[in-house]
């Protein structure tokens, strides 16, 4: 958050577009983006005018045909009129054209510098995006888990109701199972409902349109219940497939580039101030007539030099102190890119230590899965009742569930890794 406000600033406090302007523009109030409608307007007045002269040699050559020598003399001027004025269009389009290229050239570093901002400005929205969307793939994770247990359930159900019949045991233990399966059961409808509701706010954010109502479902508004995430998280793979040279990941993120753009643009701010400072040089060319060399006229050049030394004094100290300001630009770039080694250091941290804590976490979930195929062996042999088999599937969906938990925040952690990269 440090970097990312530091960057911020930095390109906020640096933008200053009308002092660009004077290599382009005579006056800063002129540096204003050119409206593209102009542009068009005049190649649009071309079209209308090569299609006119295209109608009127047709007409003449109509008027020629009939021997309609009034009409065809009328006619003969048209054309060149309107090809006077399709070659005025032409010129103003240029002129146009021209505007829009000083703009850009003038503004490229401030456009730059504009667009990297509005990235980071969208950072906490991918954010809030980003929490959601793991939020739902970690429900549709324990959906997985339920359907689990519940076939583990159905397999106690008839193991359970085989005993009764042997007269093993009697049906208060069933009835233990069937509060046990009506306990899922809810579950299940309350976790379907809480998945929907989580789907129905990121597609409202993301703007992806869905319905609620299968009858009315199509391709452009899908039942919300067939909108399934890609994610899976048992796809994960190690923090080595993913792993960014530290100095490759701090030339890749937004601040890195918005330093740049500072960088340069001040760079360019000194170019133009220099520029003020200058002598001005100016060339011209004088004729004259002489019998010199056989010759009816020759030509004299004439050089003028412009040097502003009342202003020079200023010019240096102003030069000066742009040098000074592209020094700390430099510098700051320089700090920041060390910042954002240590924070790639950190990250990668996070993302190793998260990794192995969803490793445990999977050791964990499998001993305990272990446990409760041990313990329904175990029962089946009428060893132990079957409190104790119900109490190591509530331990095995706990298990599940941490898991579910460390395998999010390795997701997460991954997410934050790759994600500060902008290219």
């Amino acid at each position: 958050q440090f970097i990312e406000k530091t960057a911020l600033e930095i390109a906020r406090s640096k933008k200053f577009s009308y002092k660009a302007v004077k290599k382009y523009f005579a006056d800063v109030t002129e540096f204003k983006q050119p409206d593209f409608a102009v542009l068009n307007g005049y190649f649009d007045e071309e079209d209308d005018c090569e299609a006119k002269i295209k109608n009127l040699h047709n007409e003449i050559k109509n008027a020629k045909k009939i021997k309609d020598s009034a009409k065809t003399e009328l006619l003969m001027a048209e054309p060149k009129k309107t090809d006077d004025q399709r070659k005025l269009a032409r010129k103003a389009s240029k002129v146009e054209m021209d505007k829009h290229a000083y703009f850009n050239r003038a503004a490229k570093v401030f456009l730059d510098a504009e667009k990297l901002m509005k990235q980071k400005e969208n950072y906490s929205h991918f954010e809030e995006i980003e929490k959601m969307y793991w939020e739902i793939v970690a429900l549709e994770e324990k959906r997985h888990t339920i359907k689990h247990l519940e076939e583990l359930l159905d397999i106690l159900y008839k193991d359970v109701n085989s005993a009764i019949e042997a007269g093993v045991i009697t049906e208060s233990e069933l009835m233990l199972v069937k509060m046990k399966q009506n306990e899922l059961k809810s579950g299940k409808i309350h976790l379907e409902g809480g998945i929907r509701l989580l789907k129905m706010n990121l597609f409202n954010t993301i703007g992806q349109g869905y319905t609620l109502v299968k009858d009315i479902a199509d391709s452009l508004k899908p039942h919300i219940d067939n909108i399934v995430l890609s994610d899976r998280l048992s796809s994960l793979l190690p923090p080595s497939e993913y792993y960014i040279p530290e100095e490759e990941f701090a030339a890749g993120v937004t601040e890195t580039e918005l330093l740049e753009v500072m960088v340069e643009a001040k760079k360019l701010e000194k170019s133009l101030a220099l520029g003020e400072y200058l002598p001005a040089a100016g060339v011209g060319i004088s004729y004259g007539y002489s019998t010199f060399a056989n010759s009816n006229h020759n030509a004299i050049g004439l050089a003028t030099i412009s040097i502003p030394i009342s202003n020079w004094g200023k010019g240096s100290m102003k030069l000066k102190r742009l040098n000074n300001e592209i020094q700390k630009a430099v510098n700051e770039k320089e700090h920041l890119t060390s910042q954002l080694i240590l924070q790639a250091r950190q990250l990668w941290l996070n993302l190793t230590v998260a990794w192995e804590q969803m490793k445990v976490a999977e050791e964990n979930l499998e001993l305990a899965e272990n446990t409760v195929y041990n313990q329904m062996s175990r029962f089946n042999a009428g060893l132990i009742p079957i409190s104790d088999v119900l109490m190591n599937q509530t331990t095995l969906f706990e298990a599940t569930e941490n898991l579910i938990e460390k395998q999010i925040e390795y997701s997460k952690a991954l997410t934050a890794y790759n994600g500060r990269k902008s290219k």
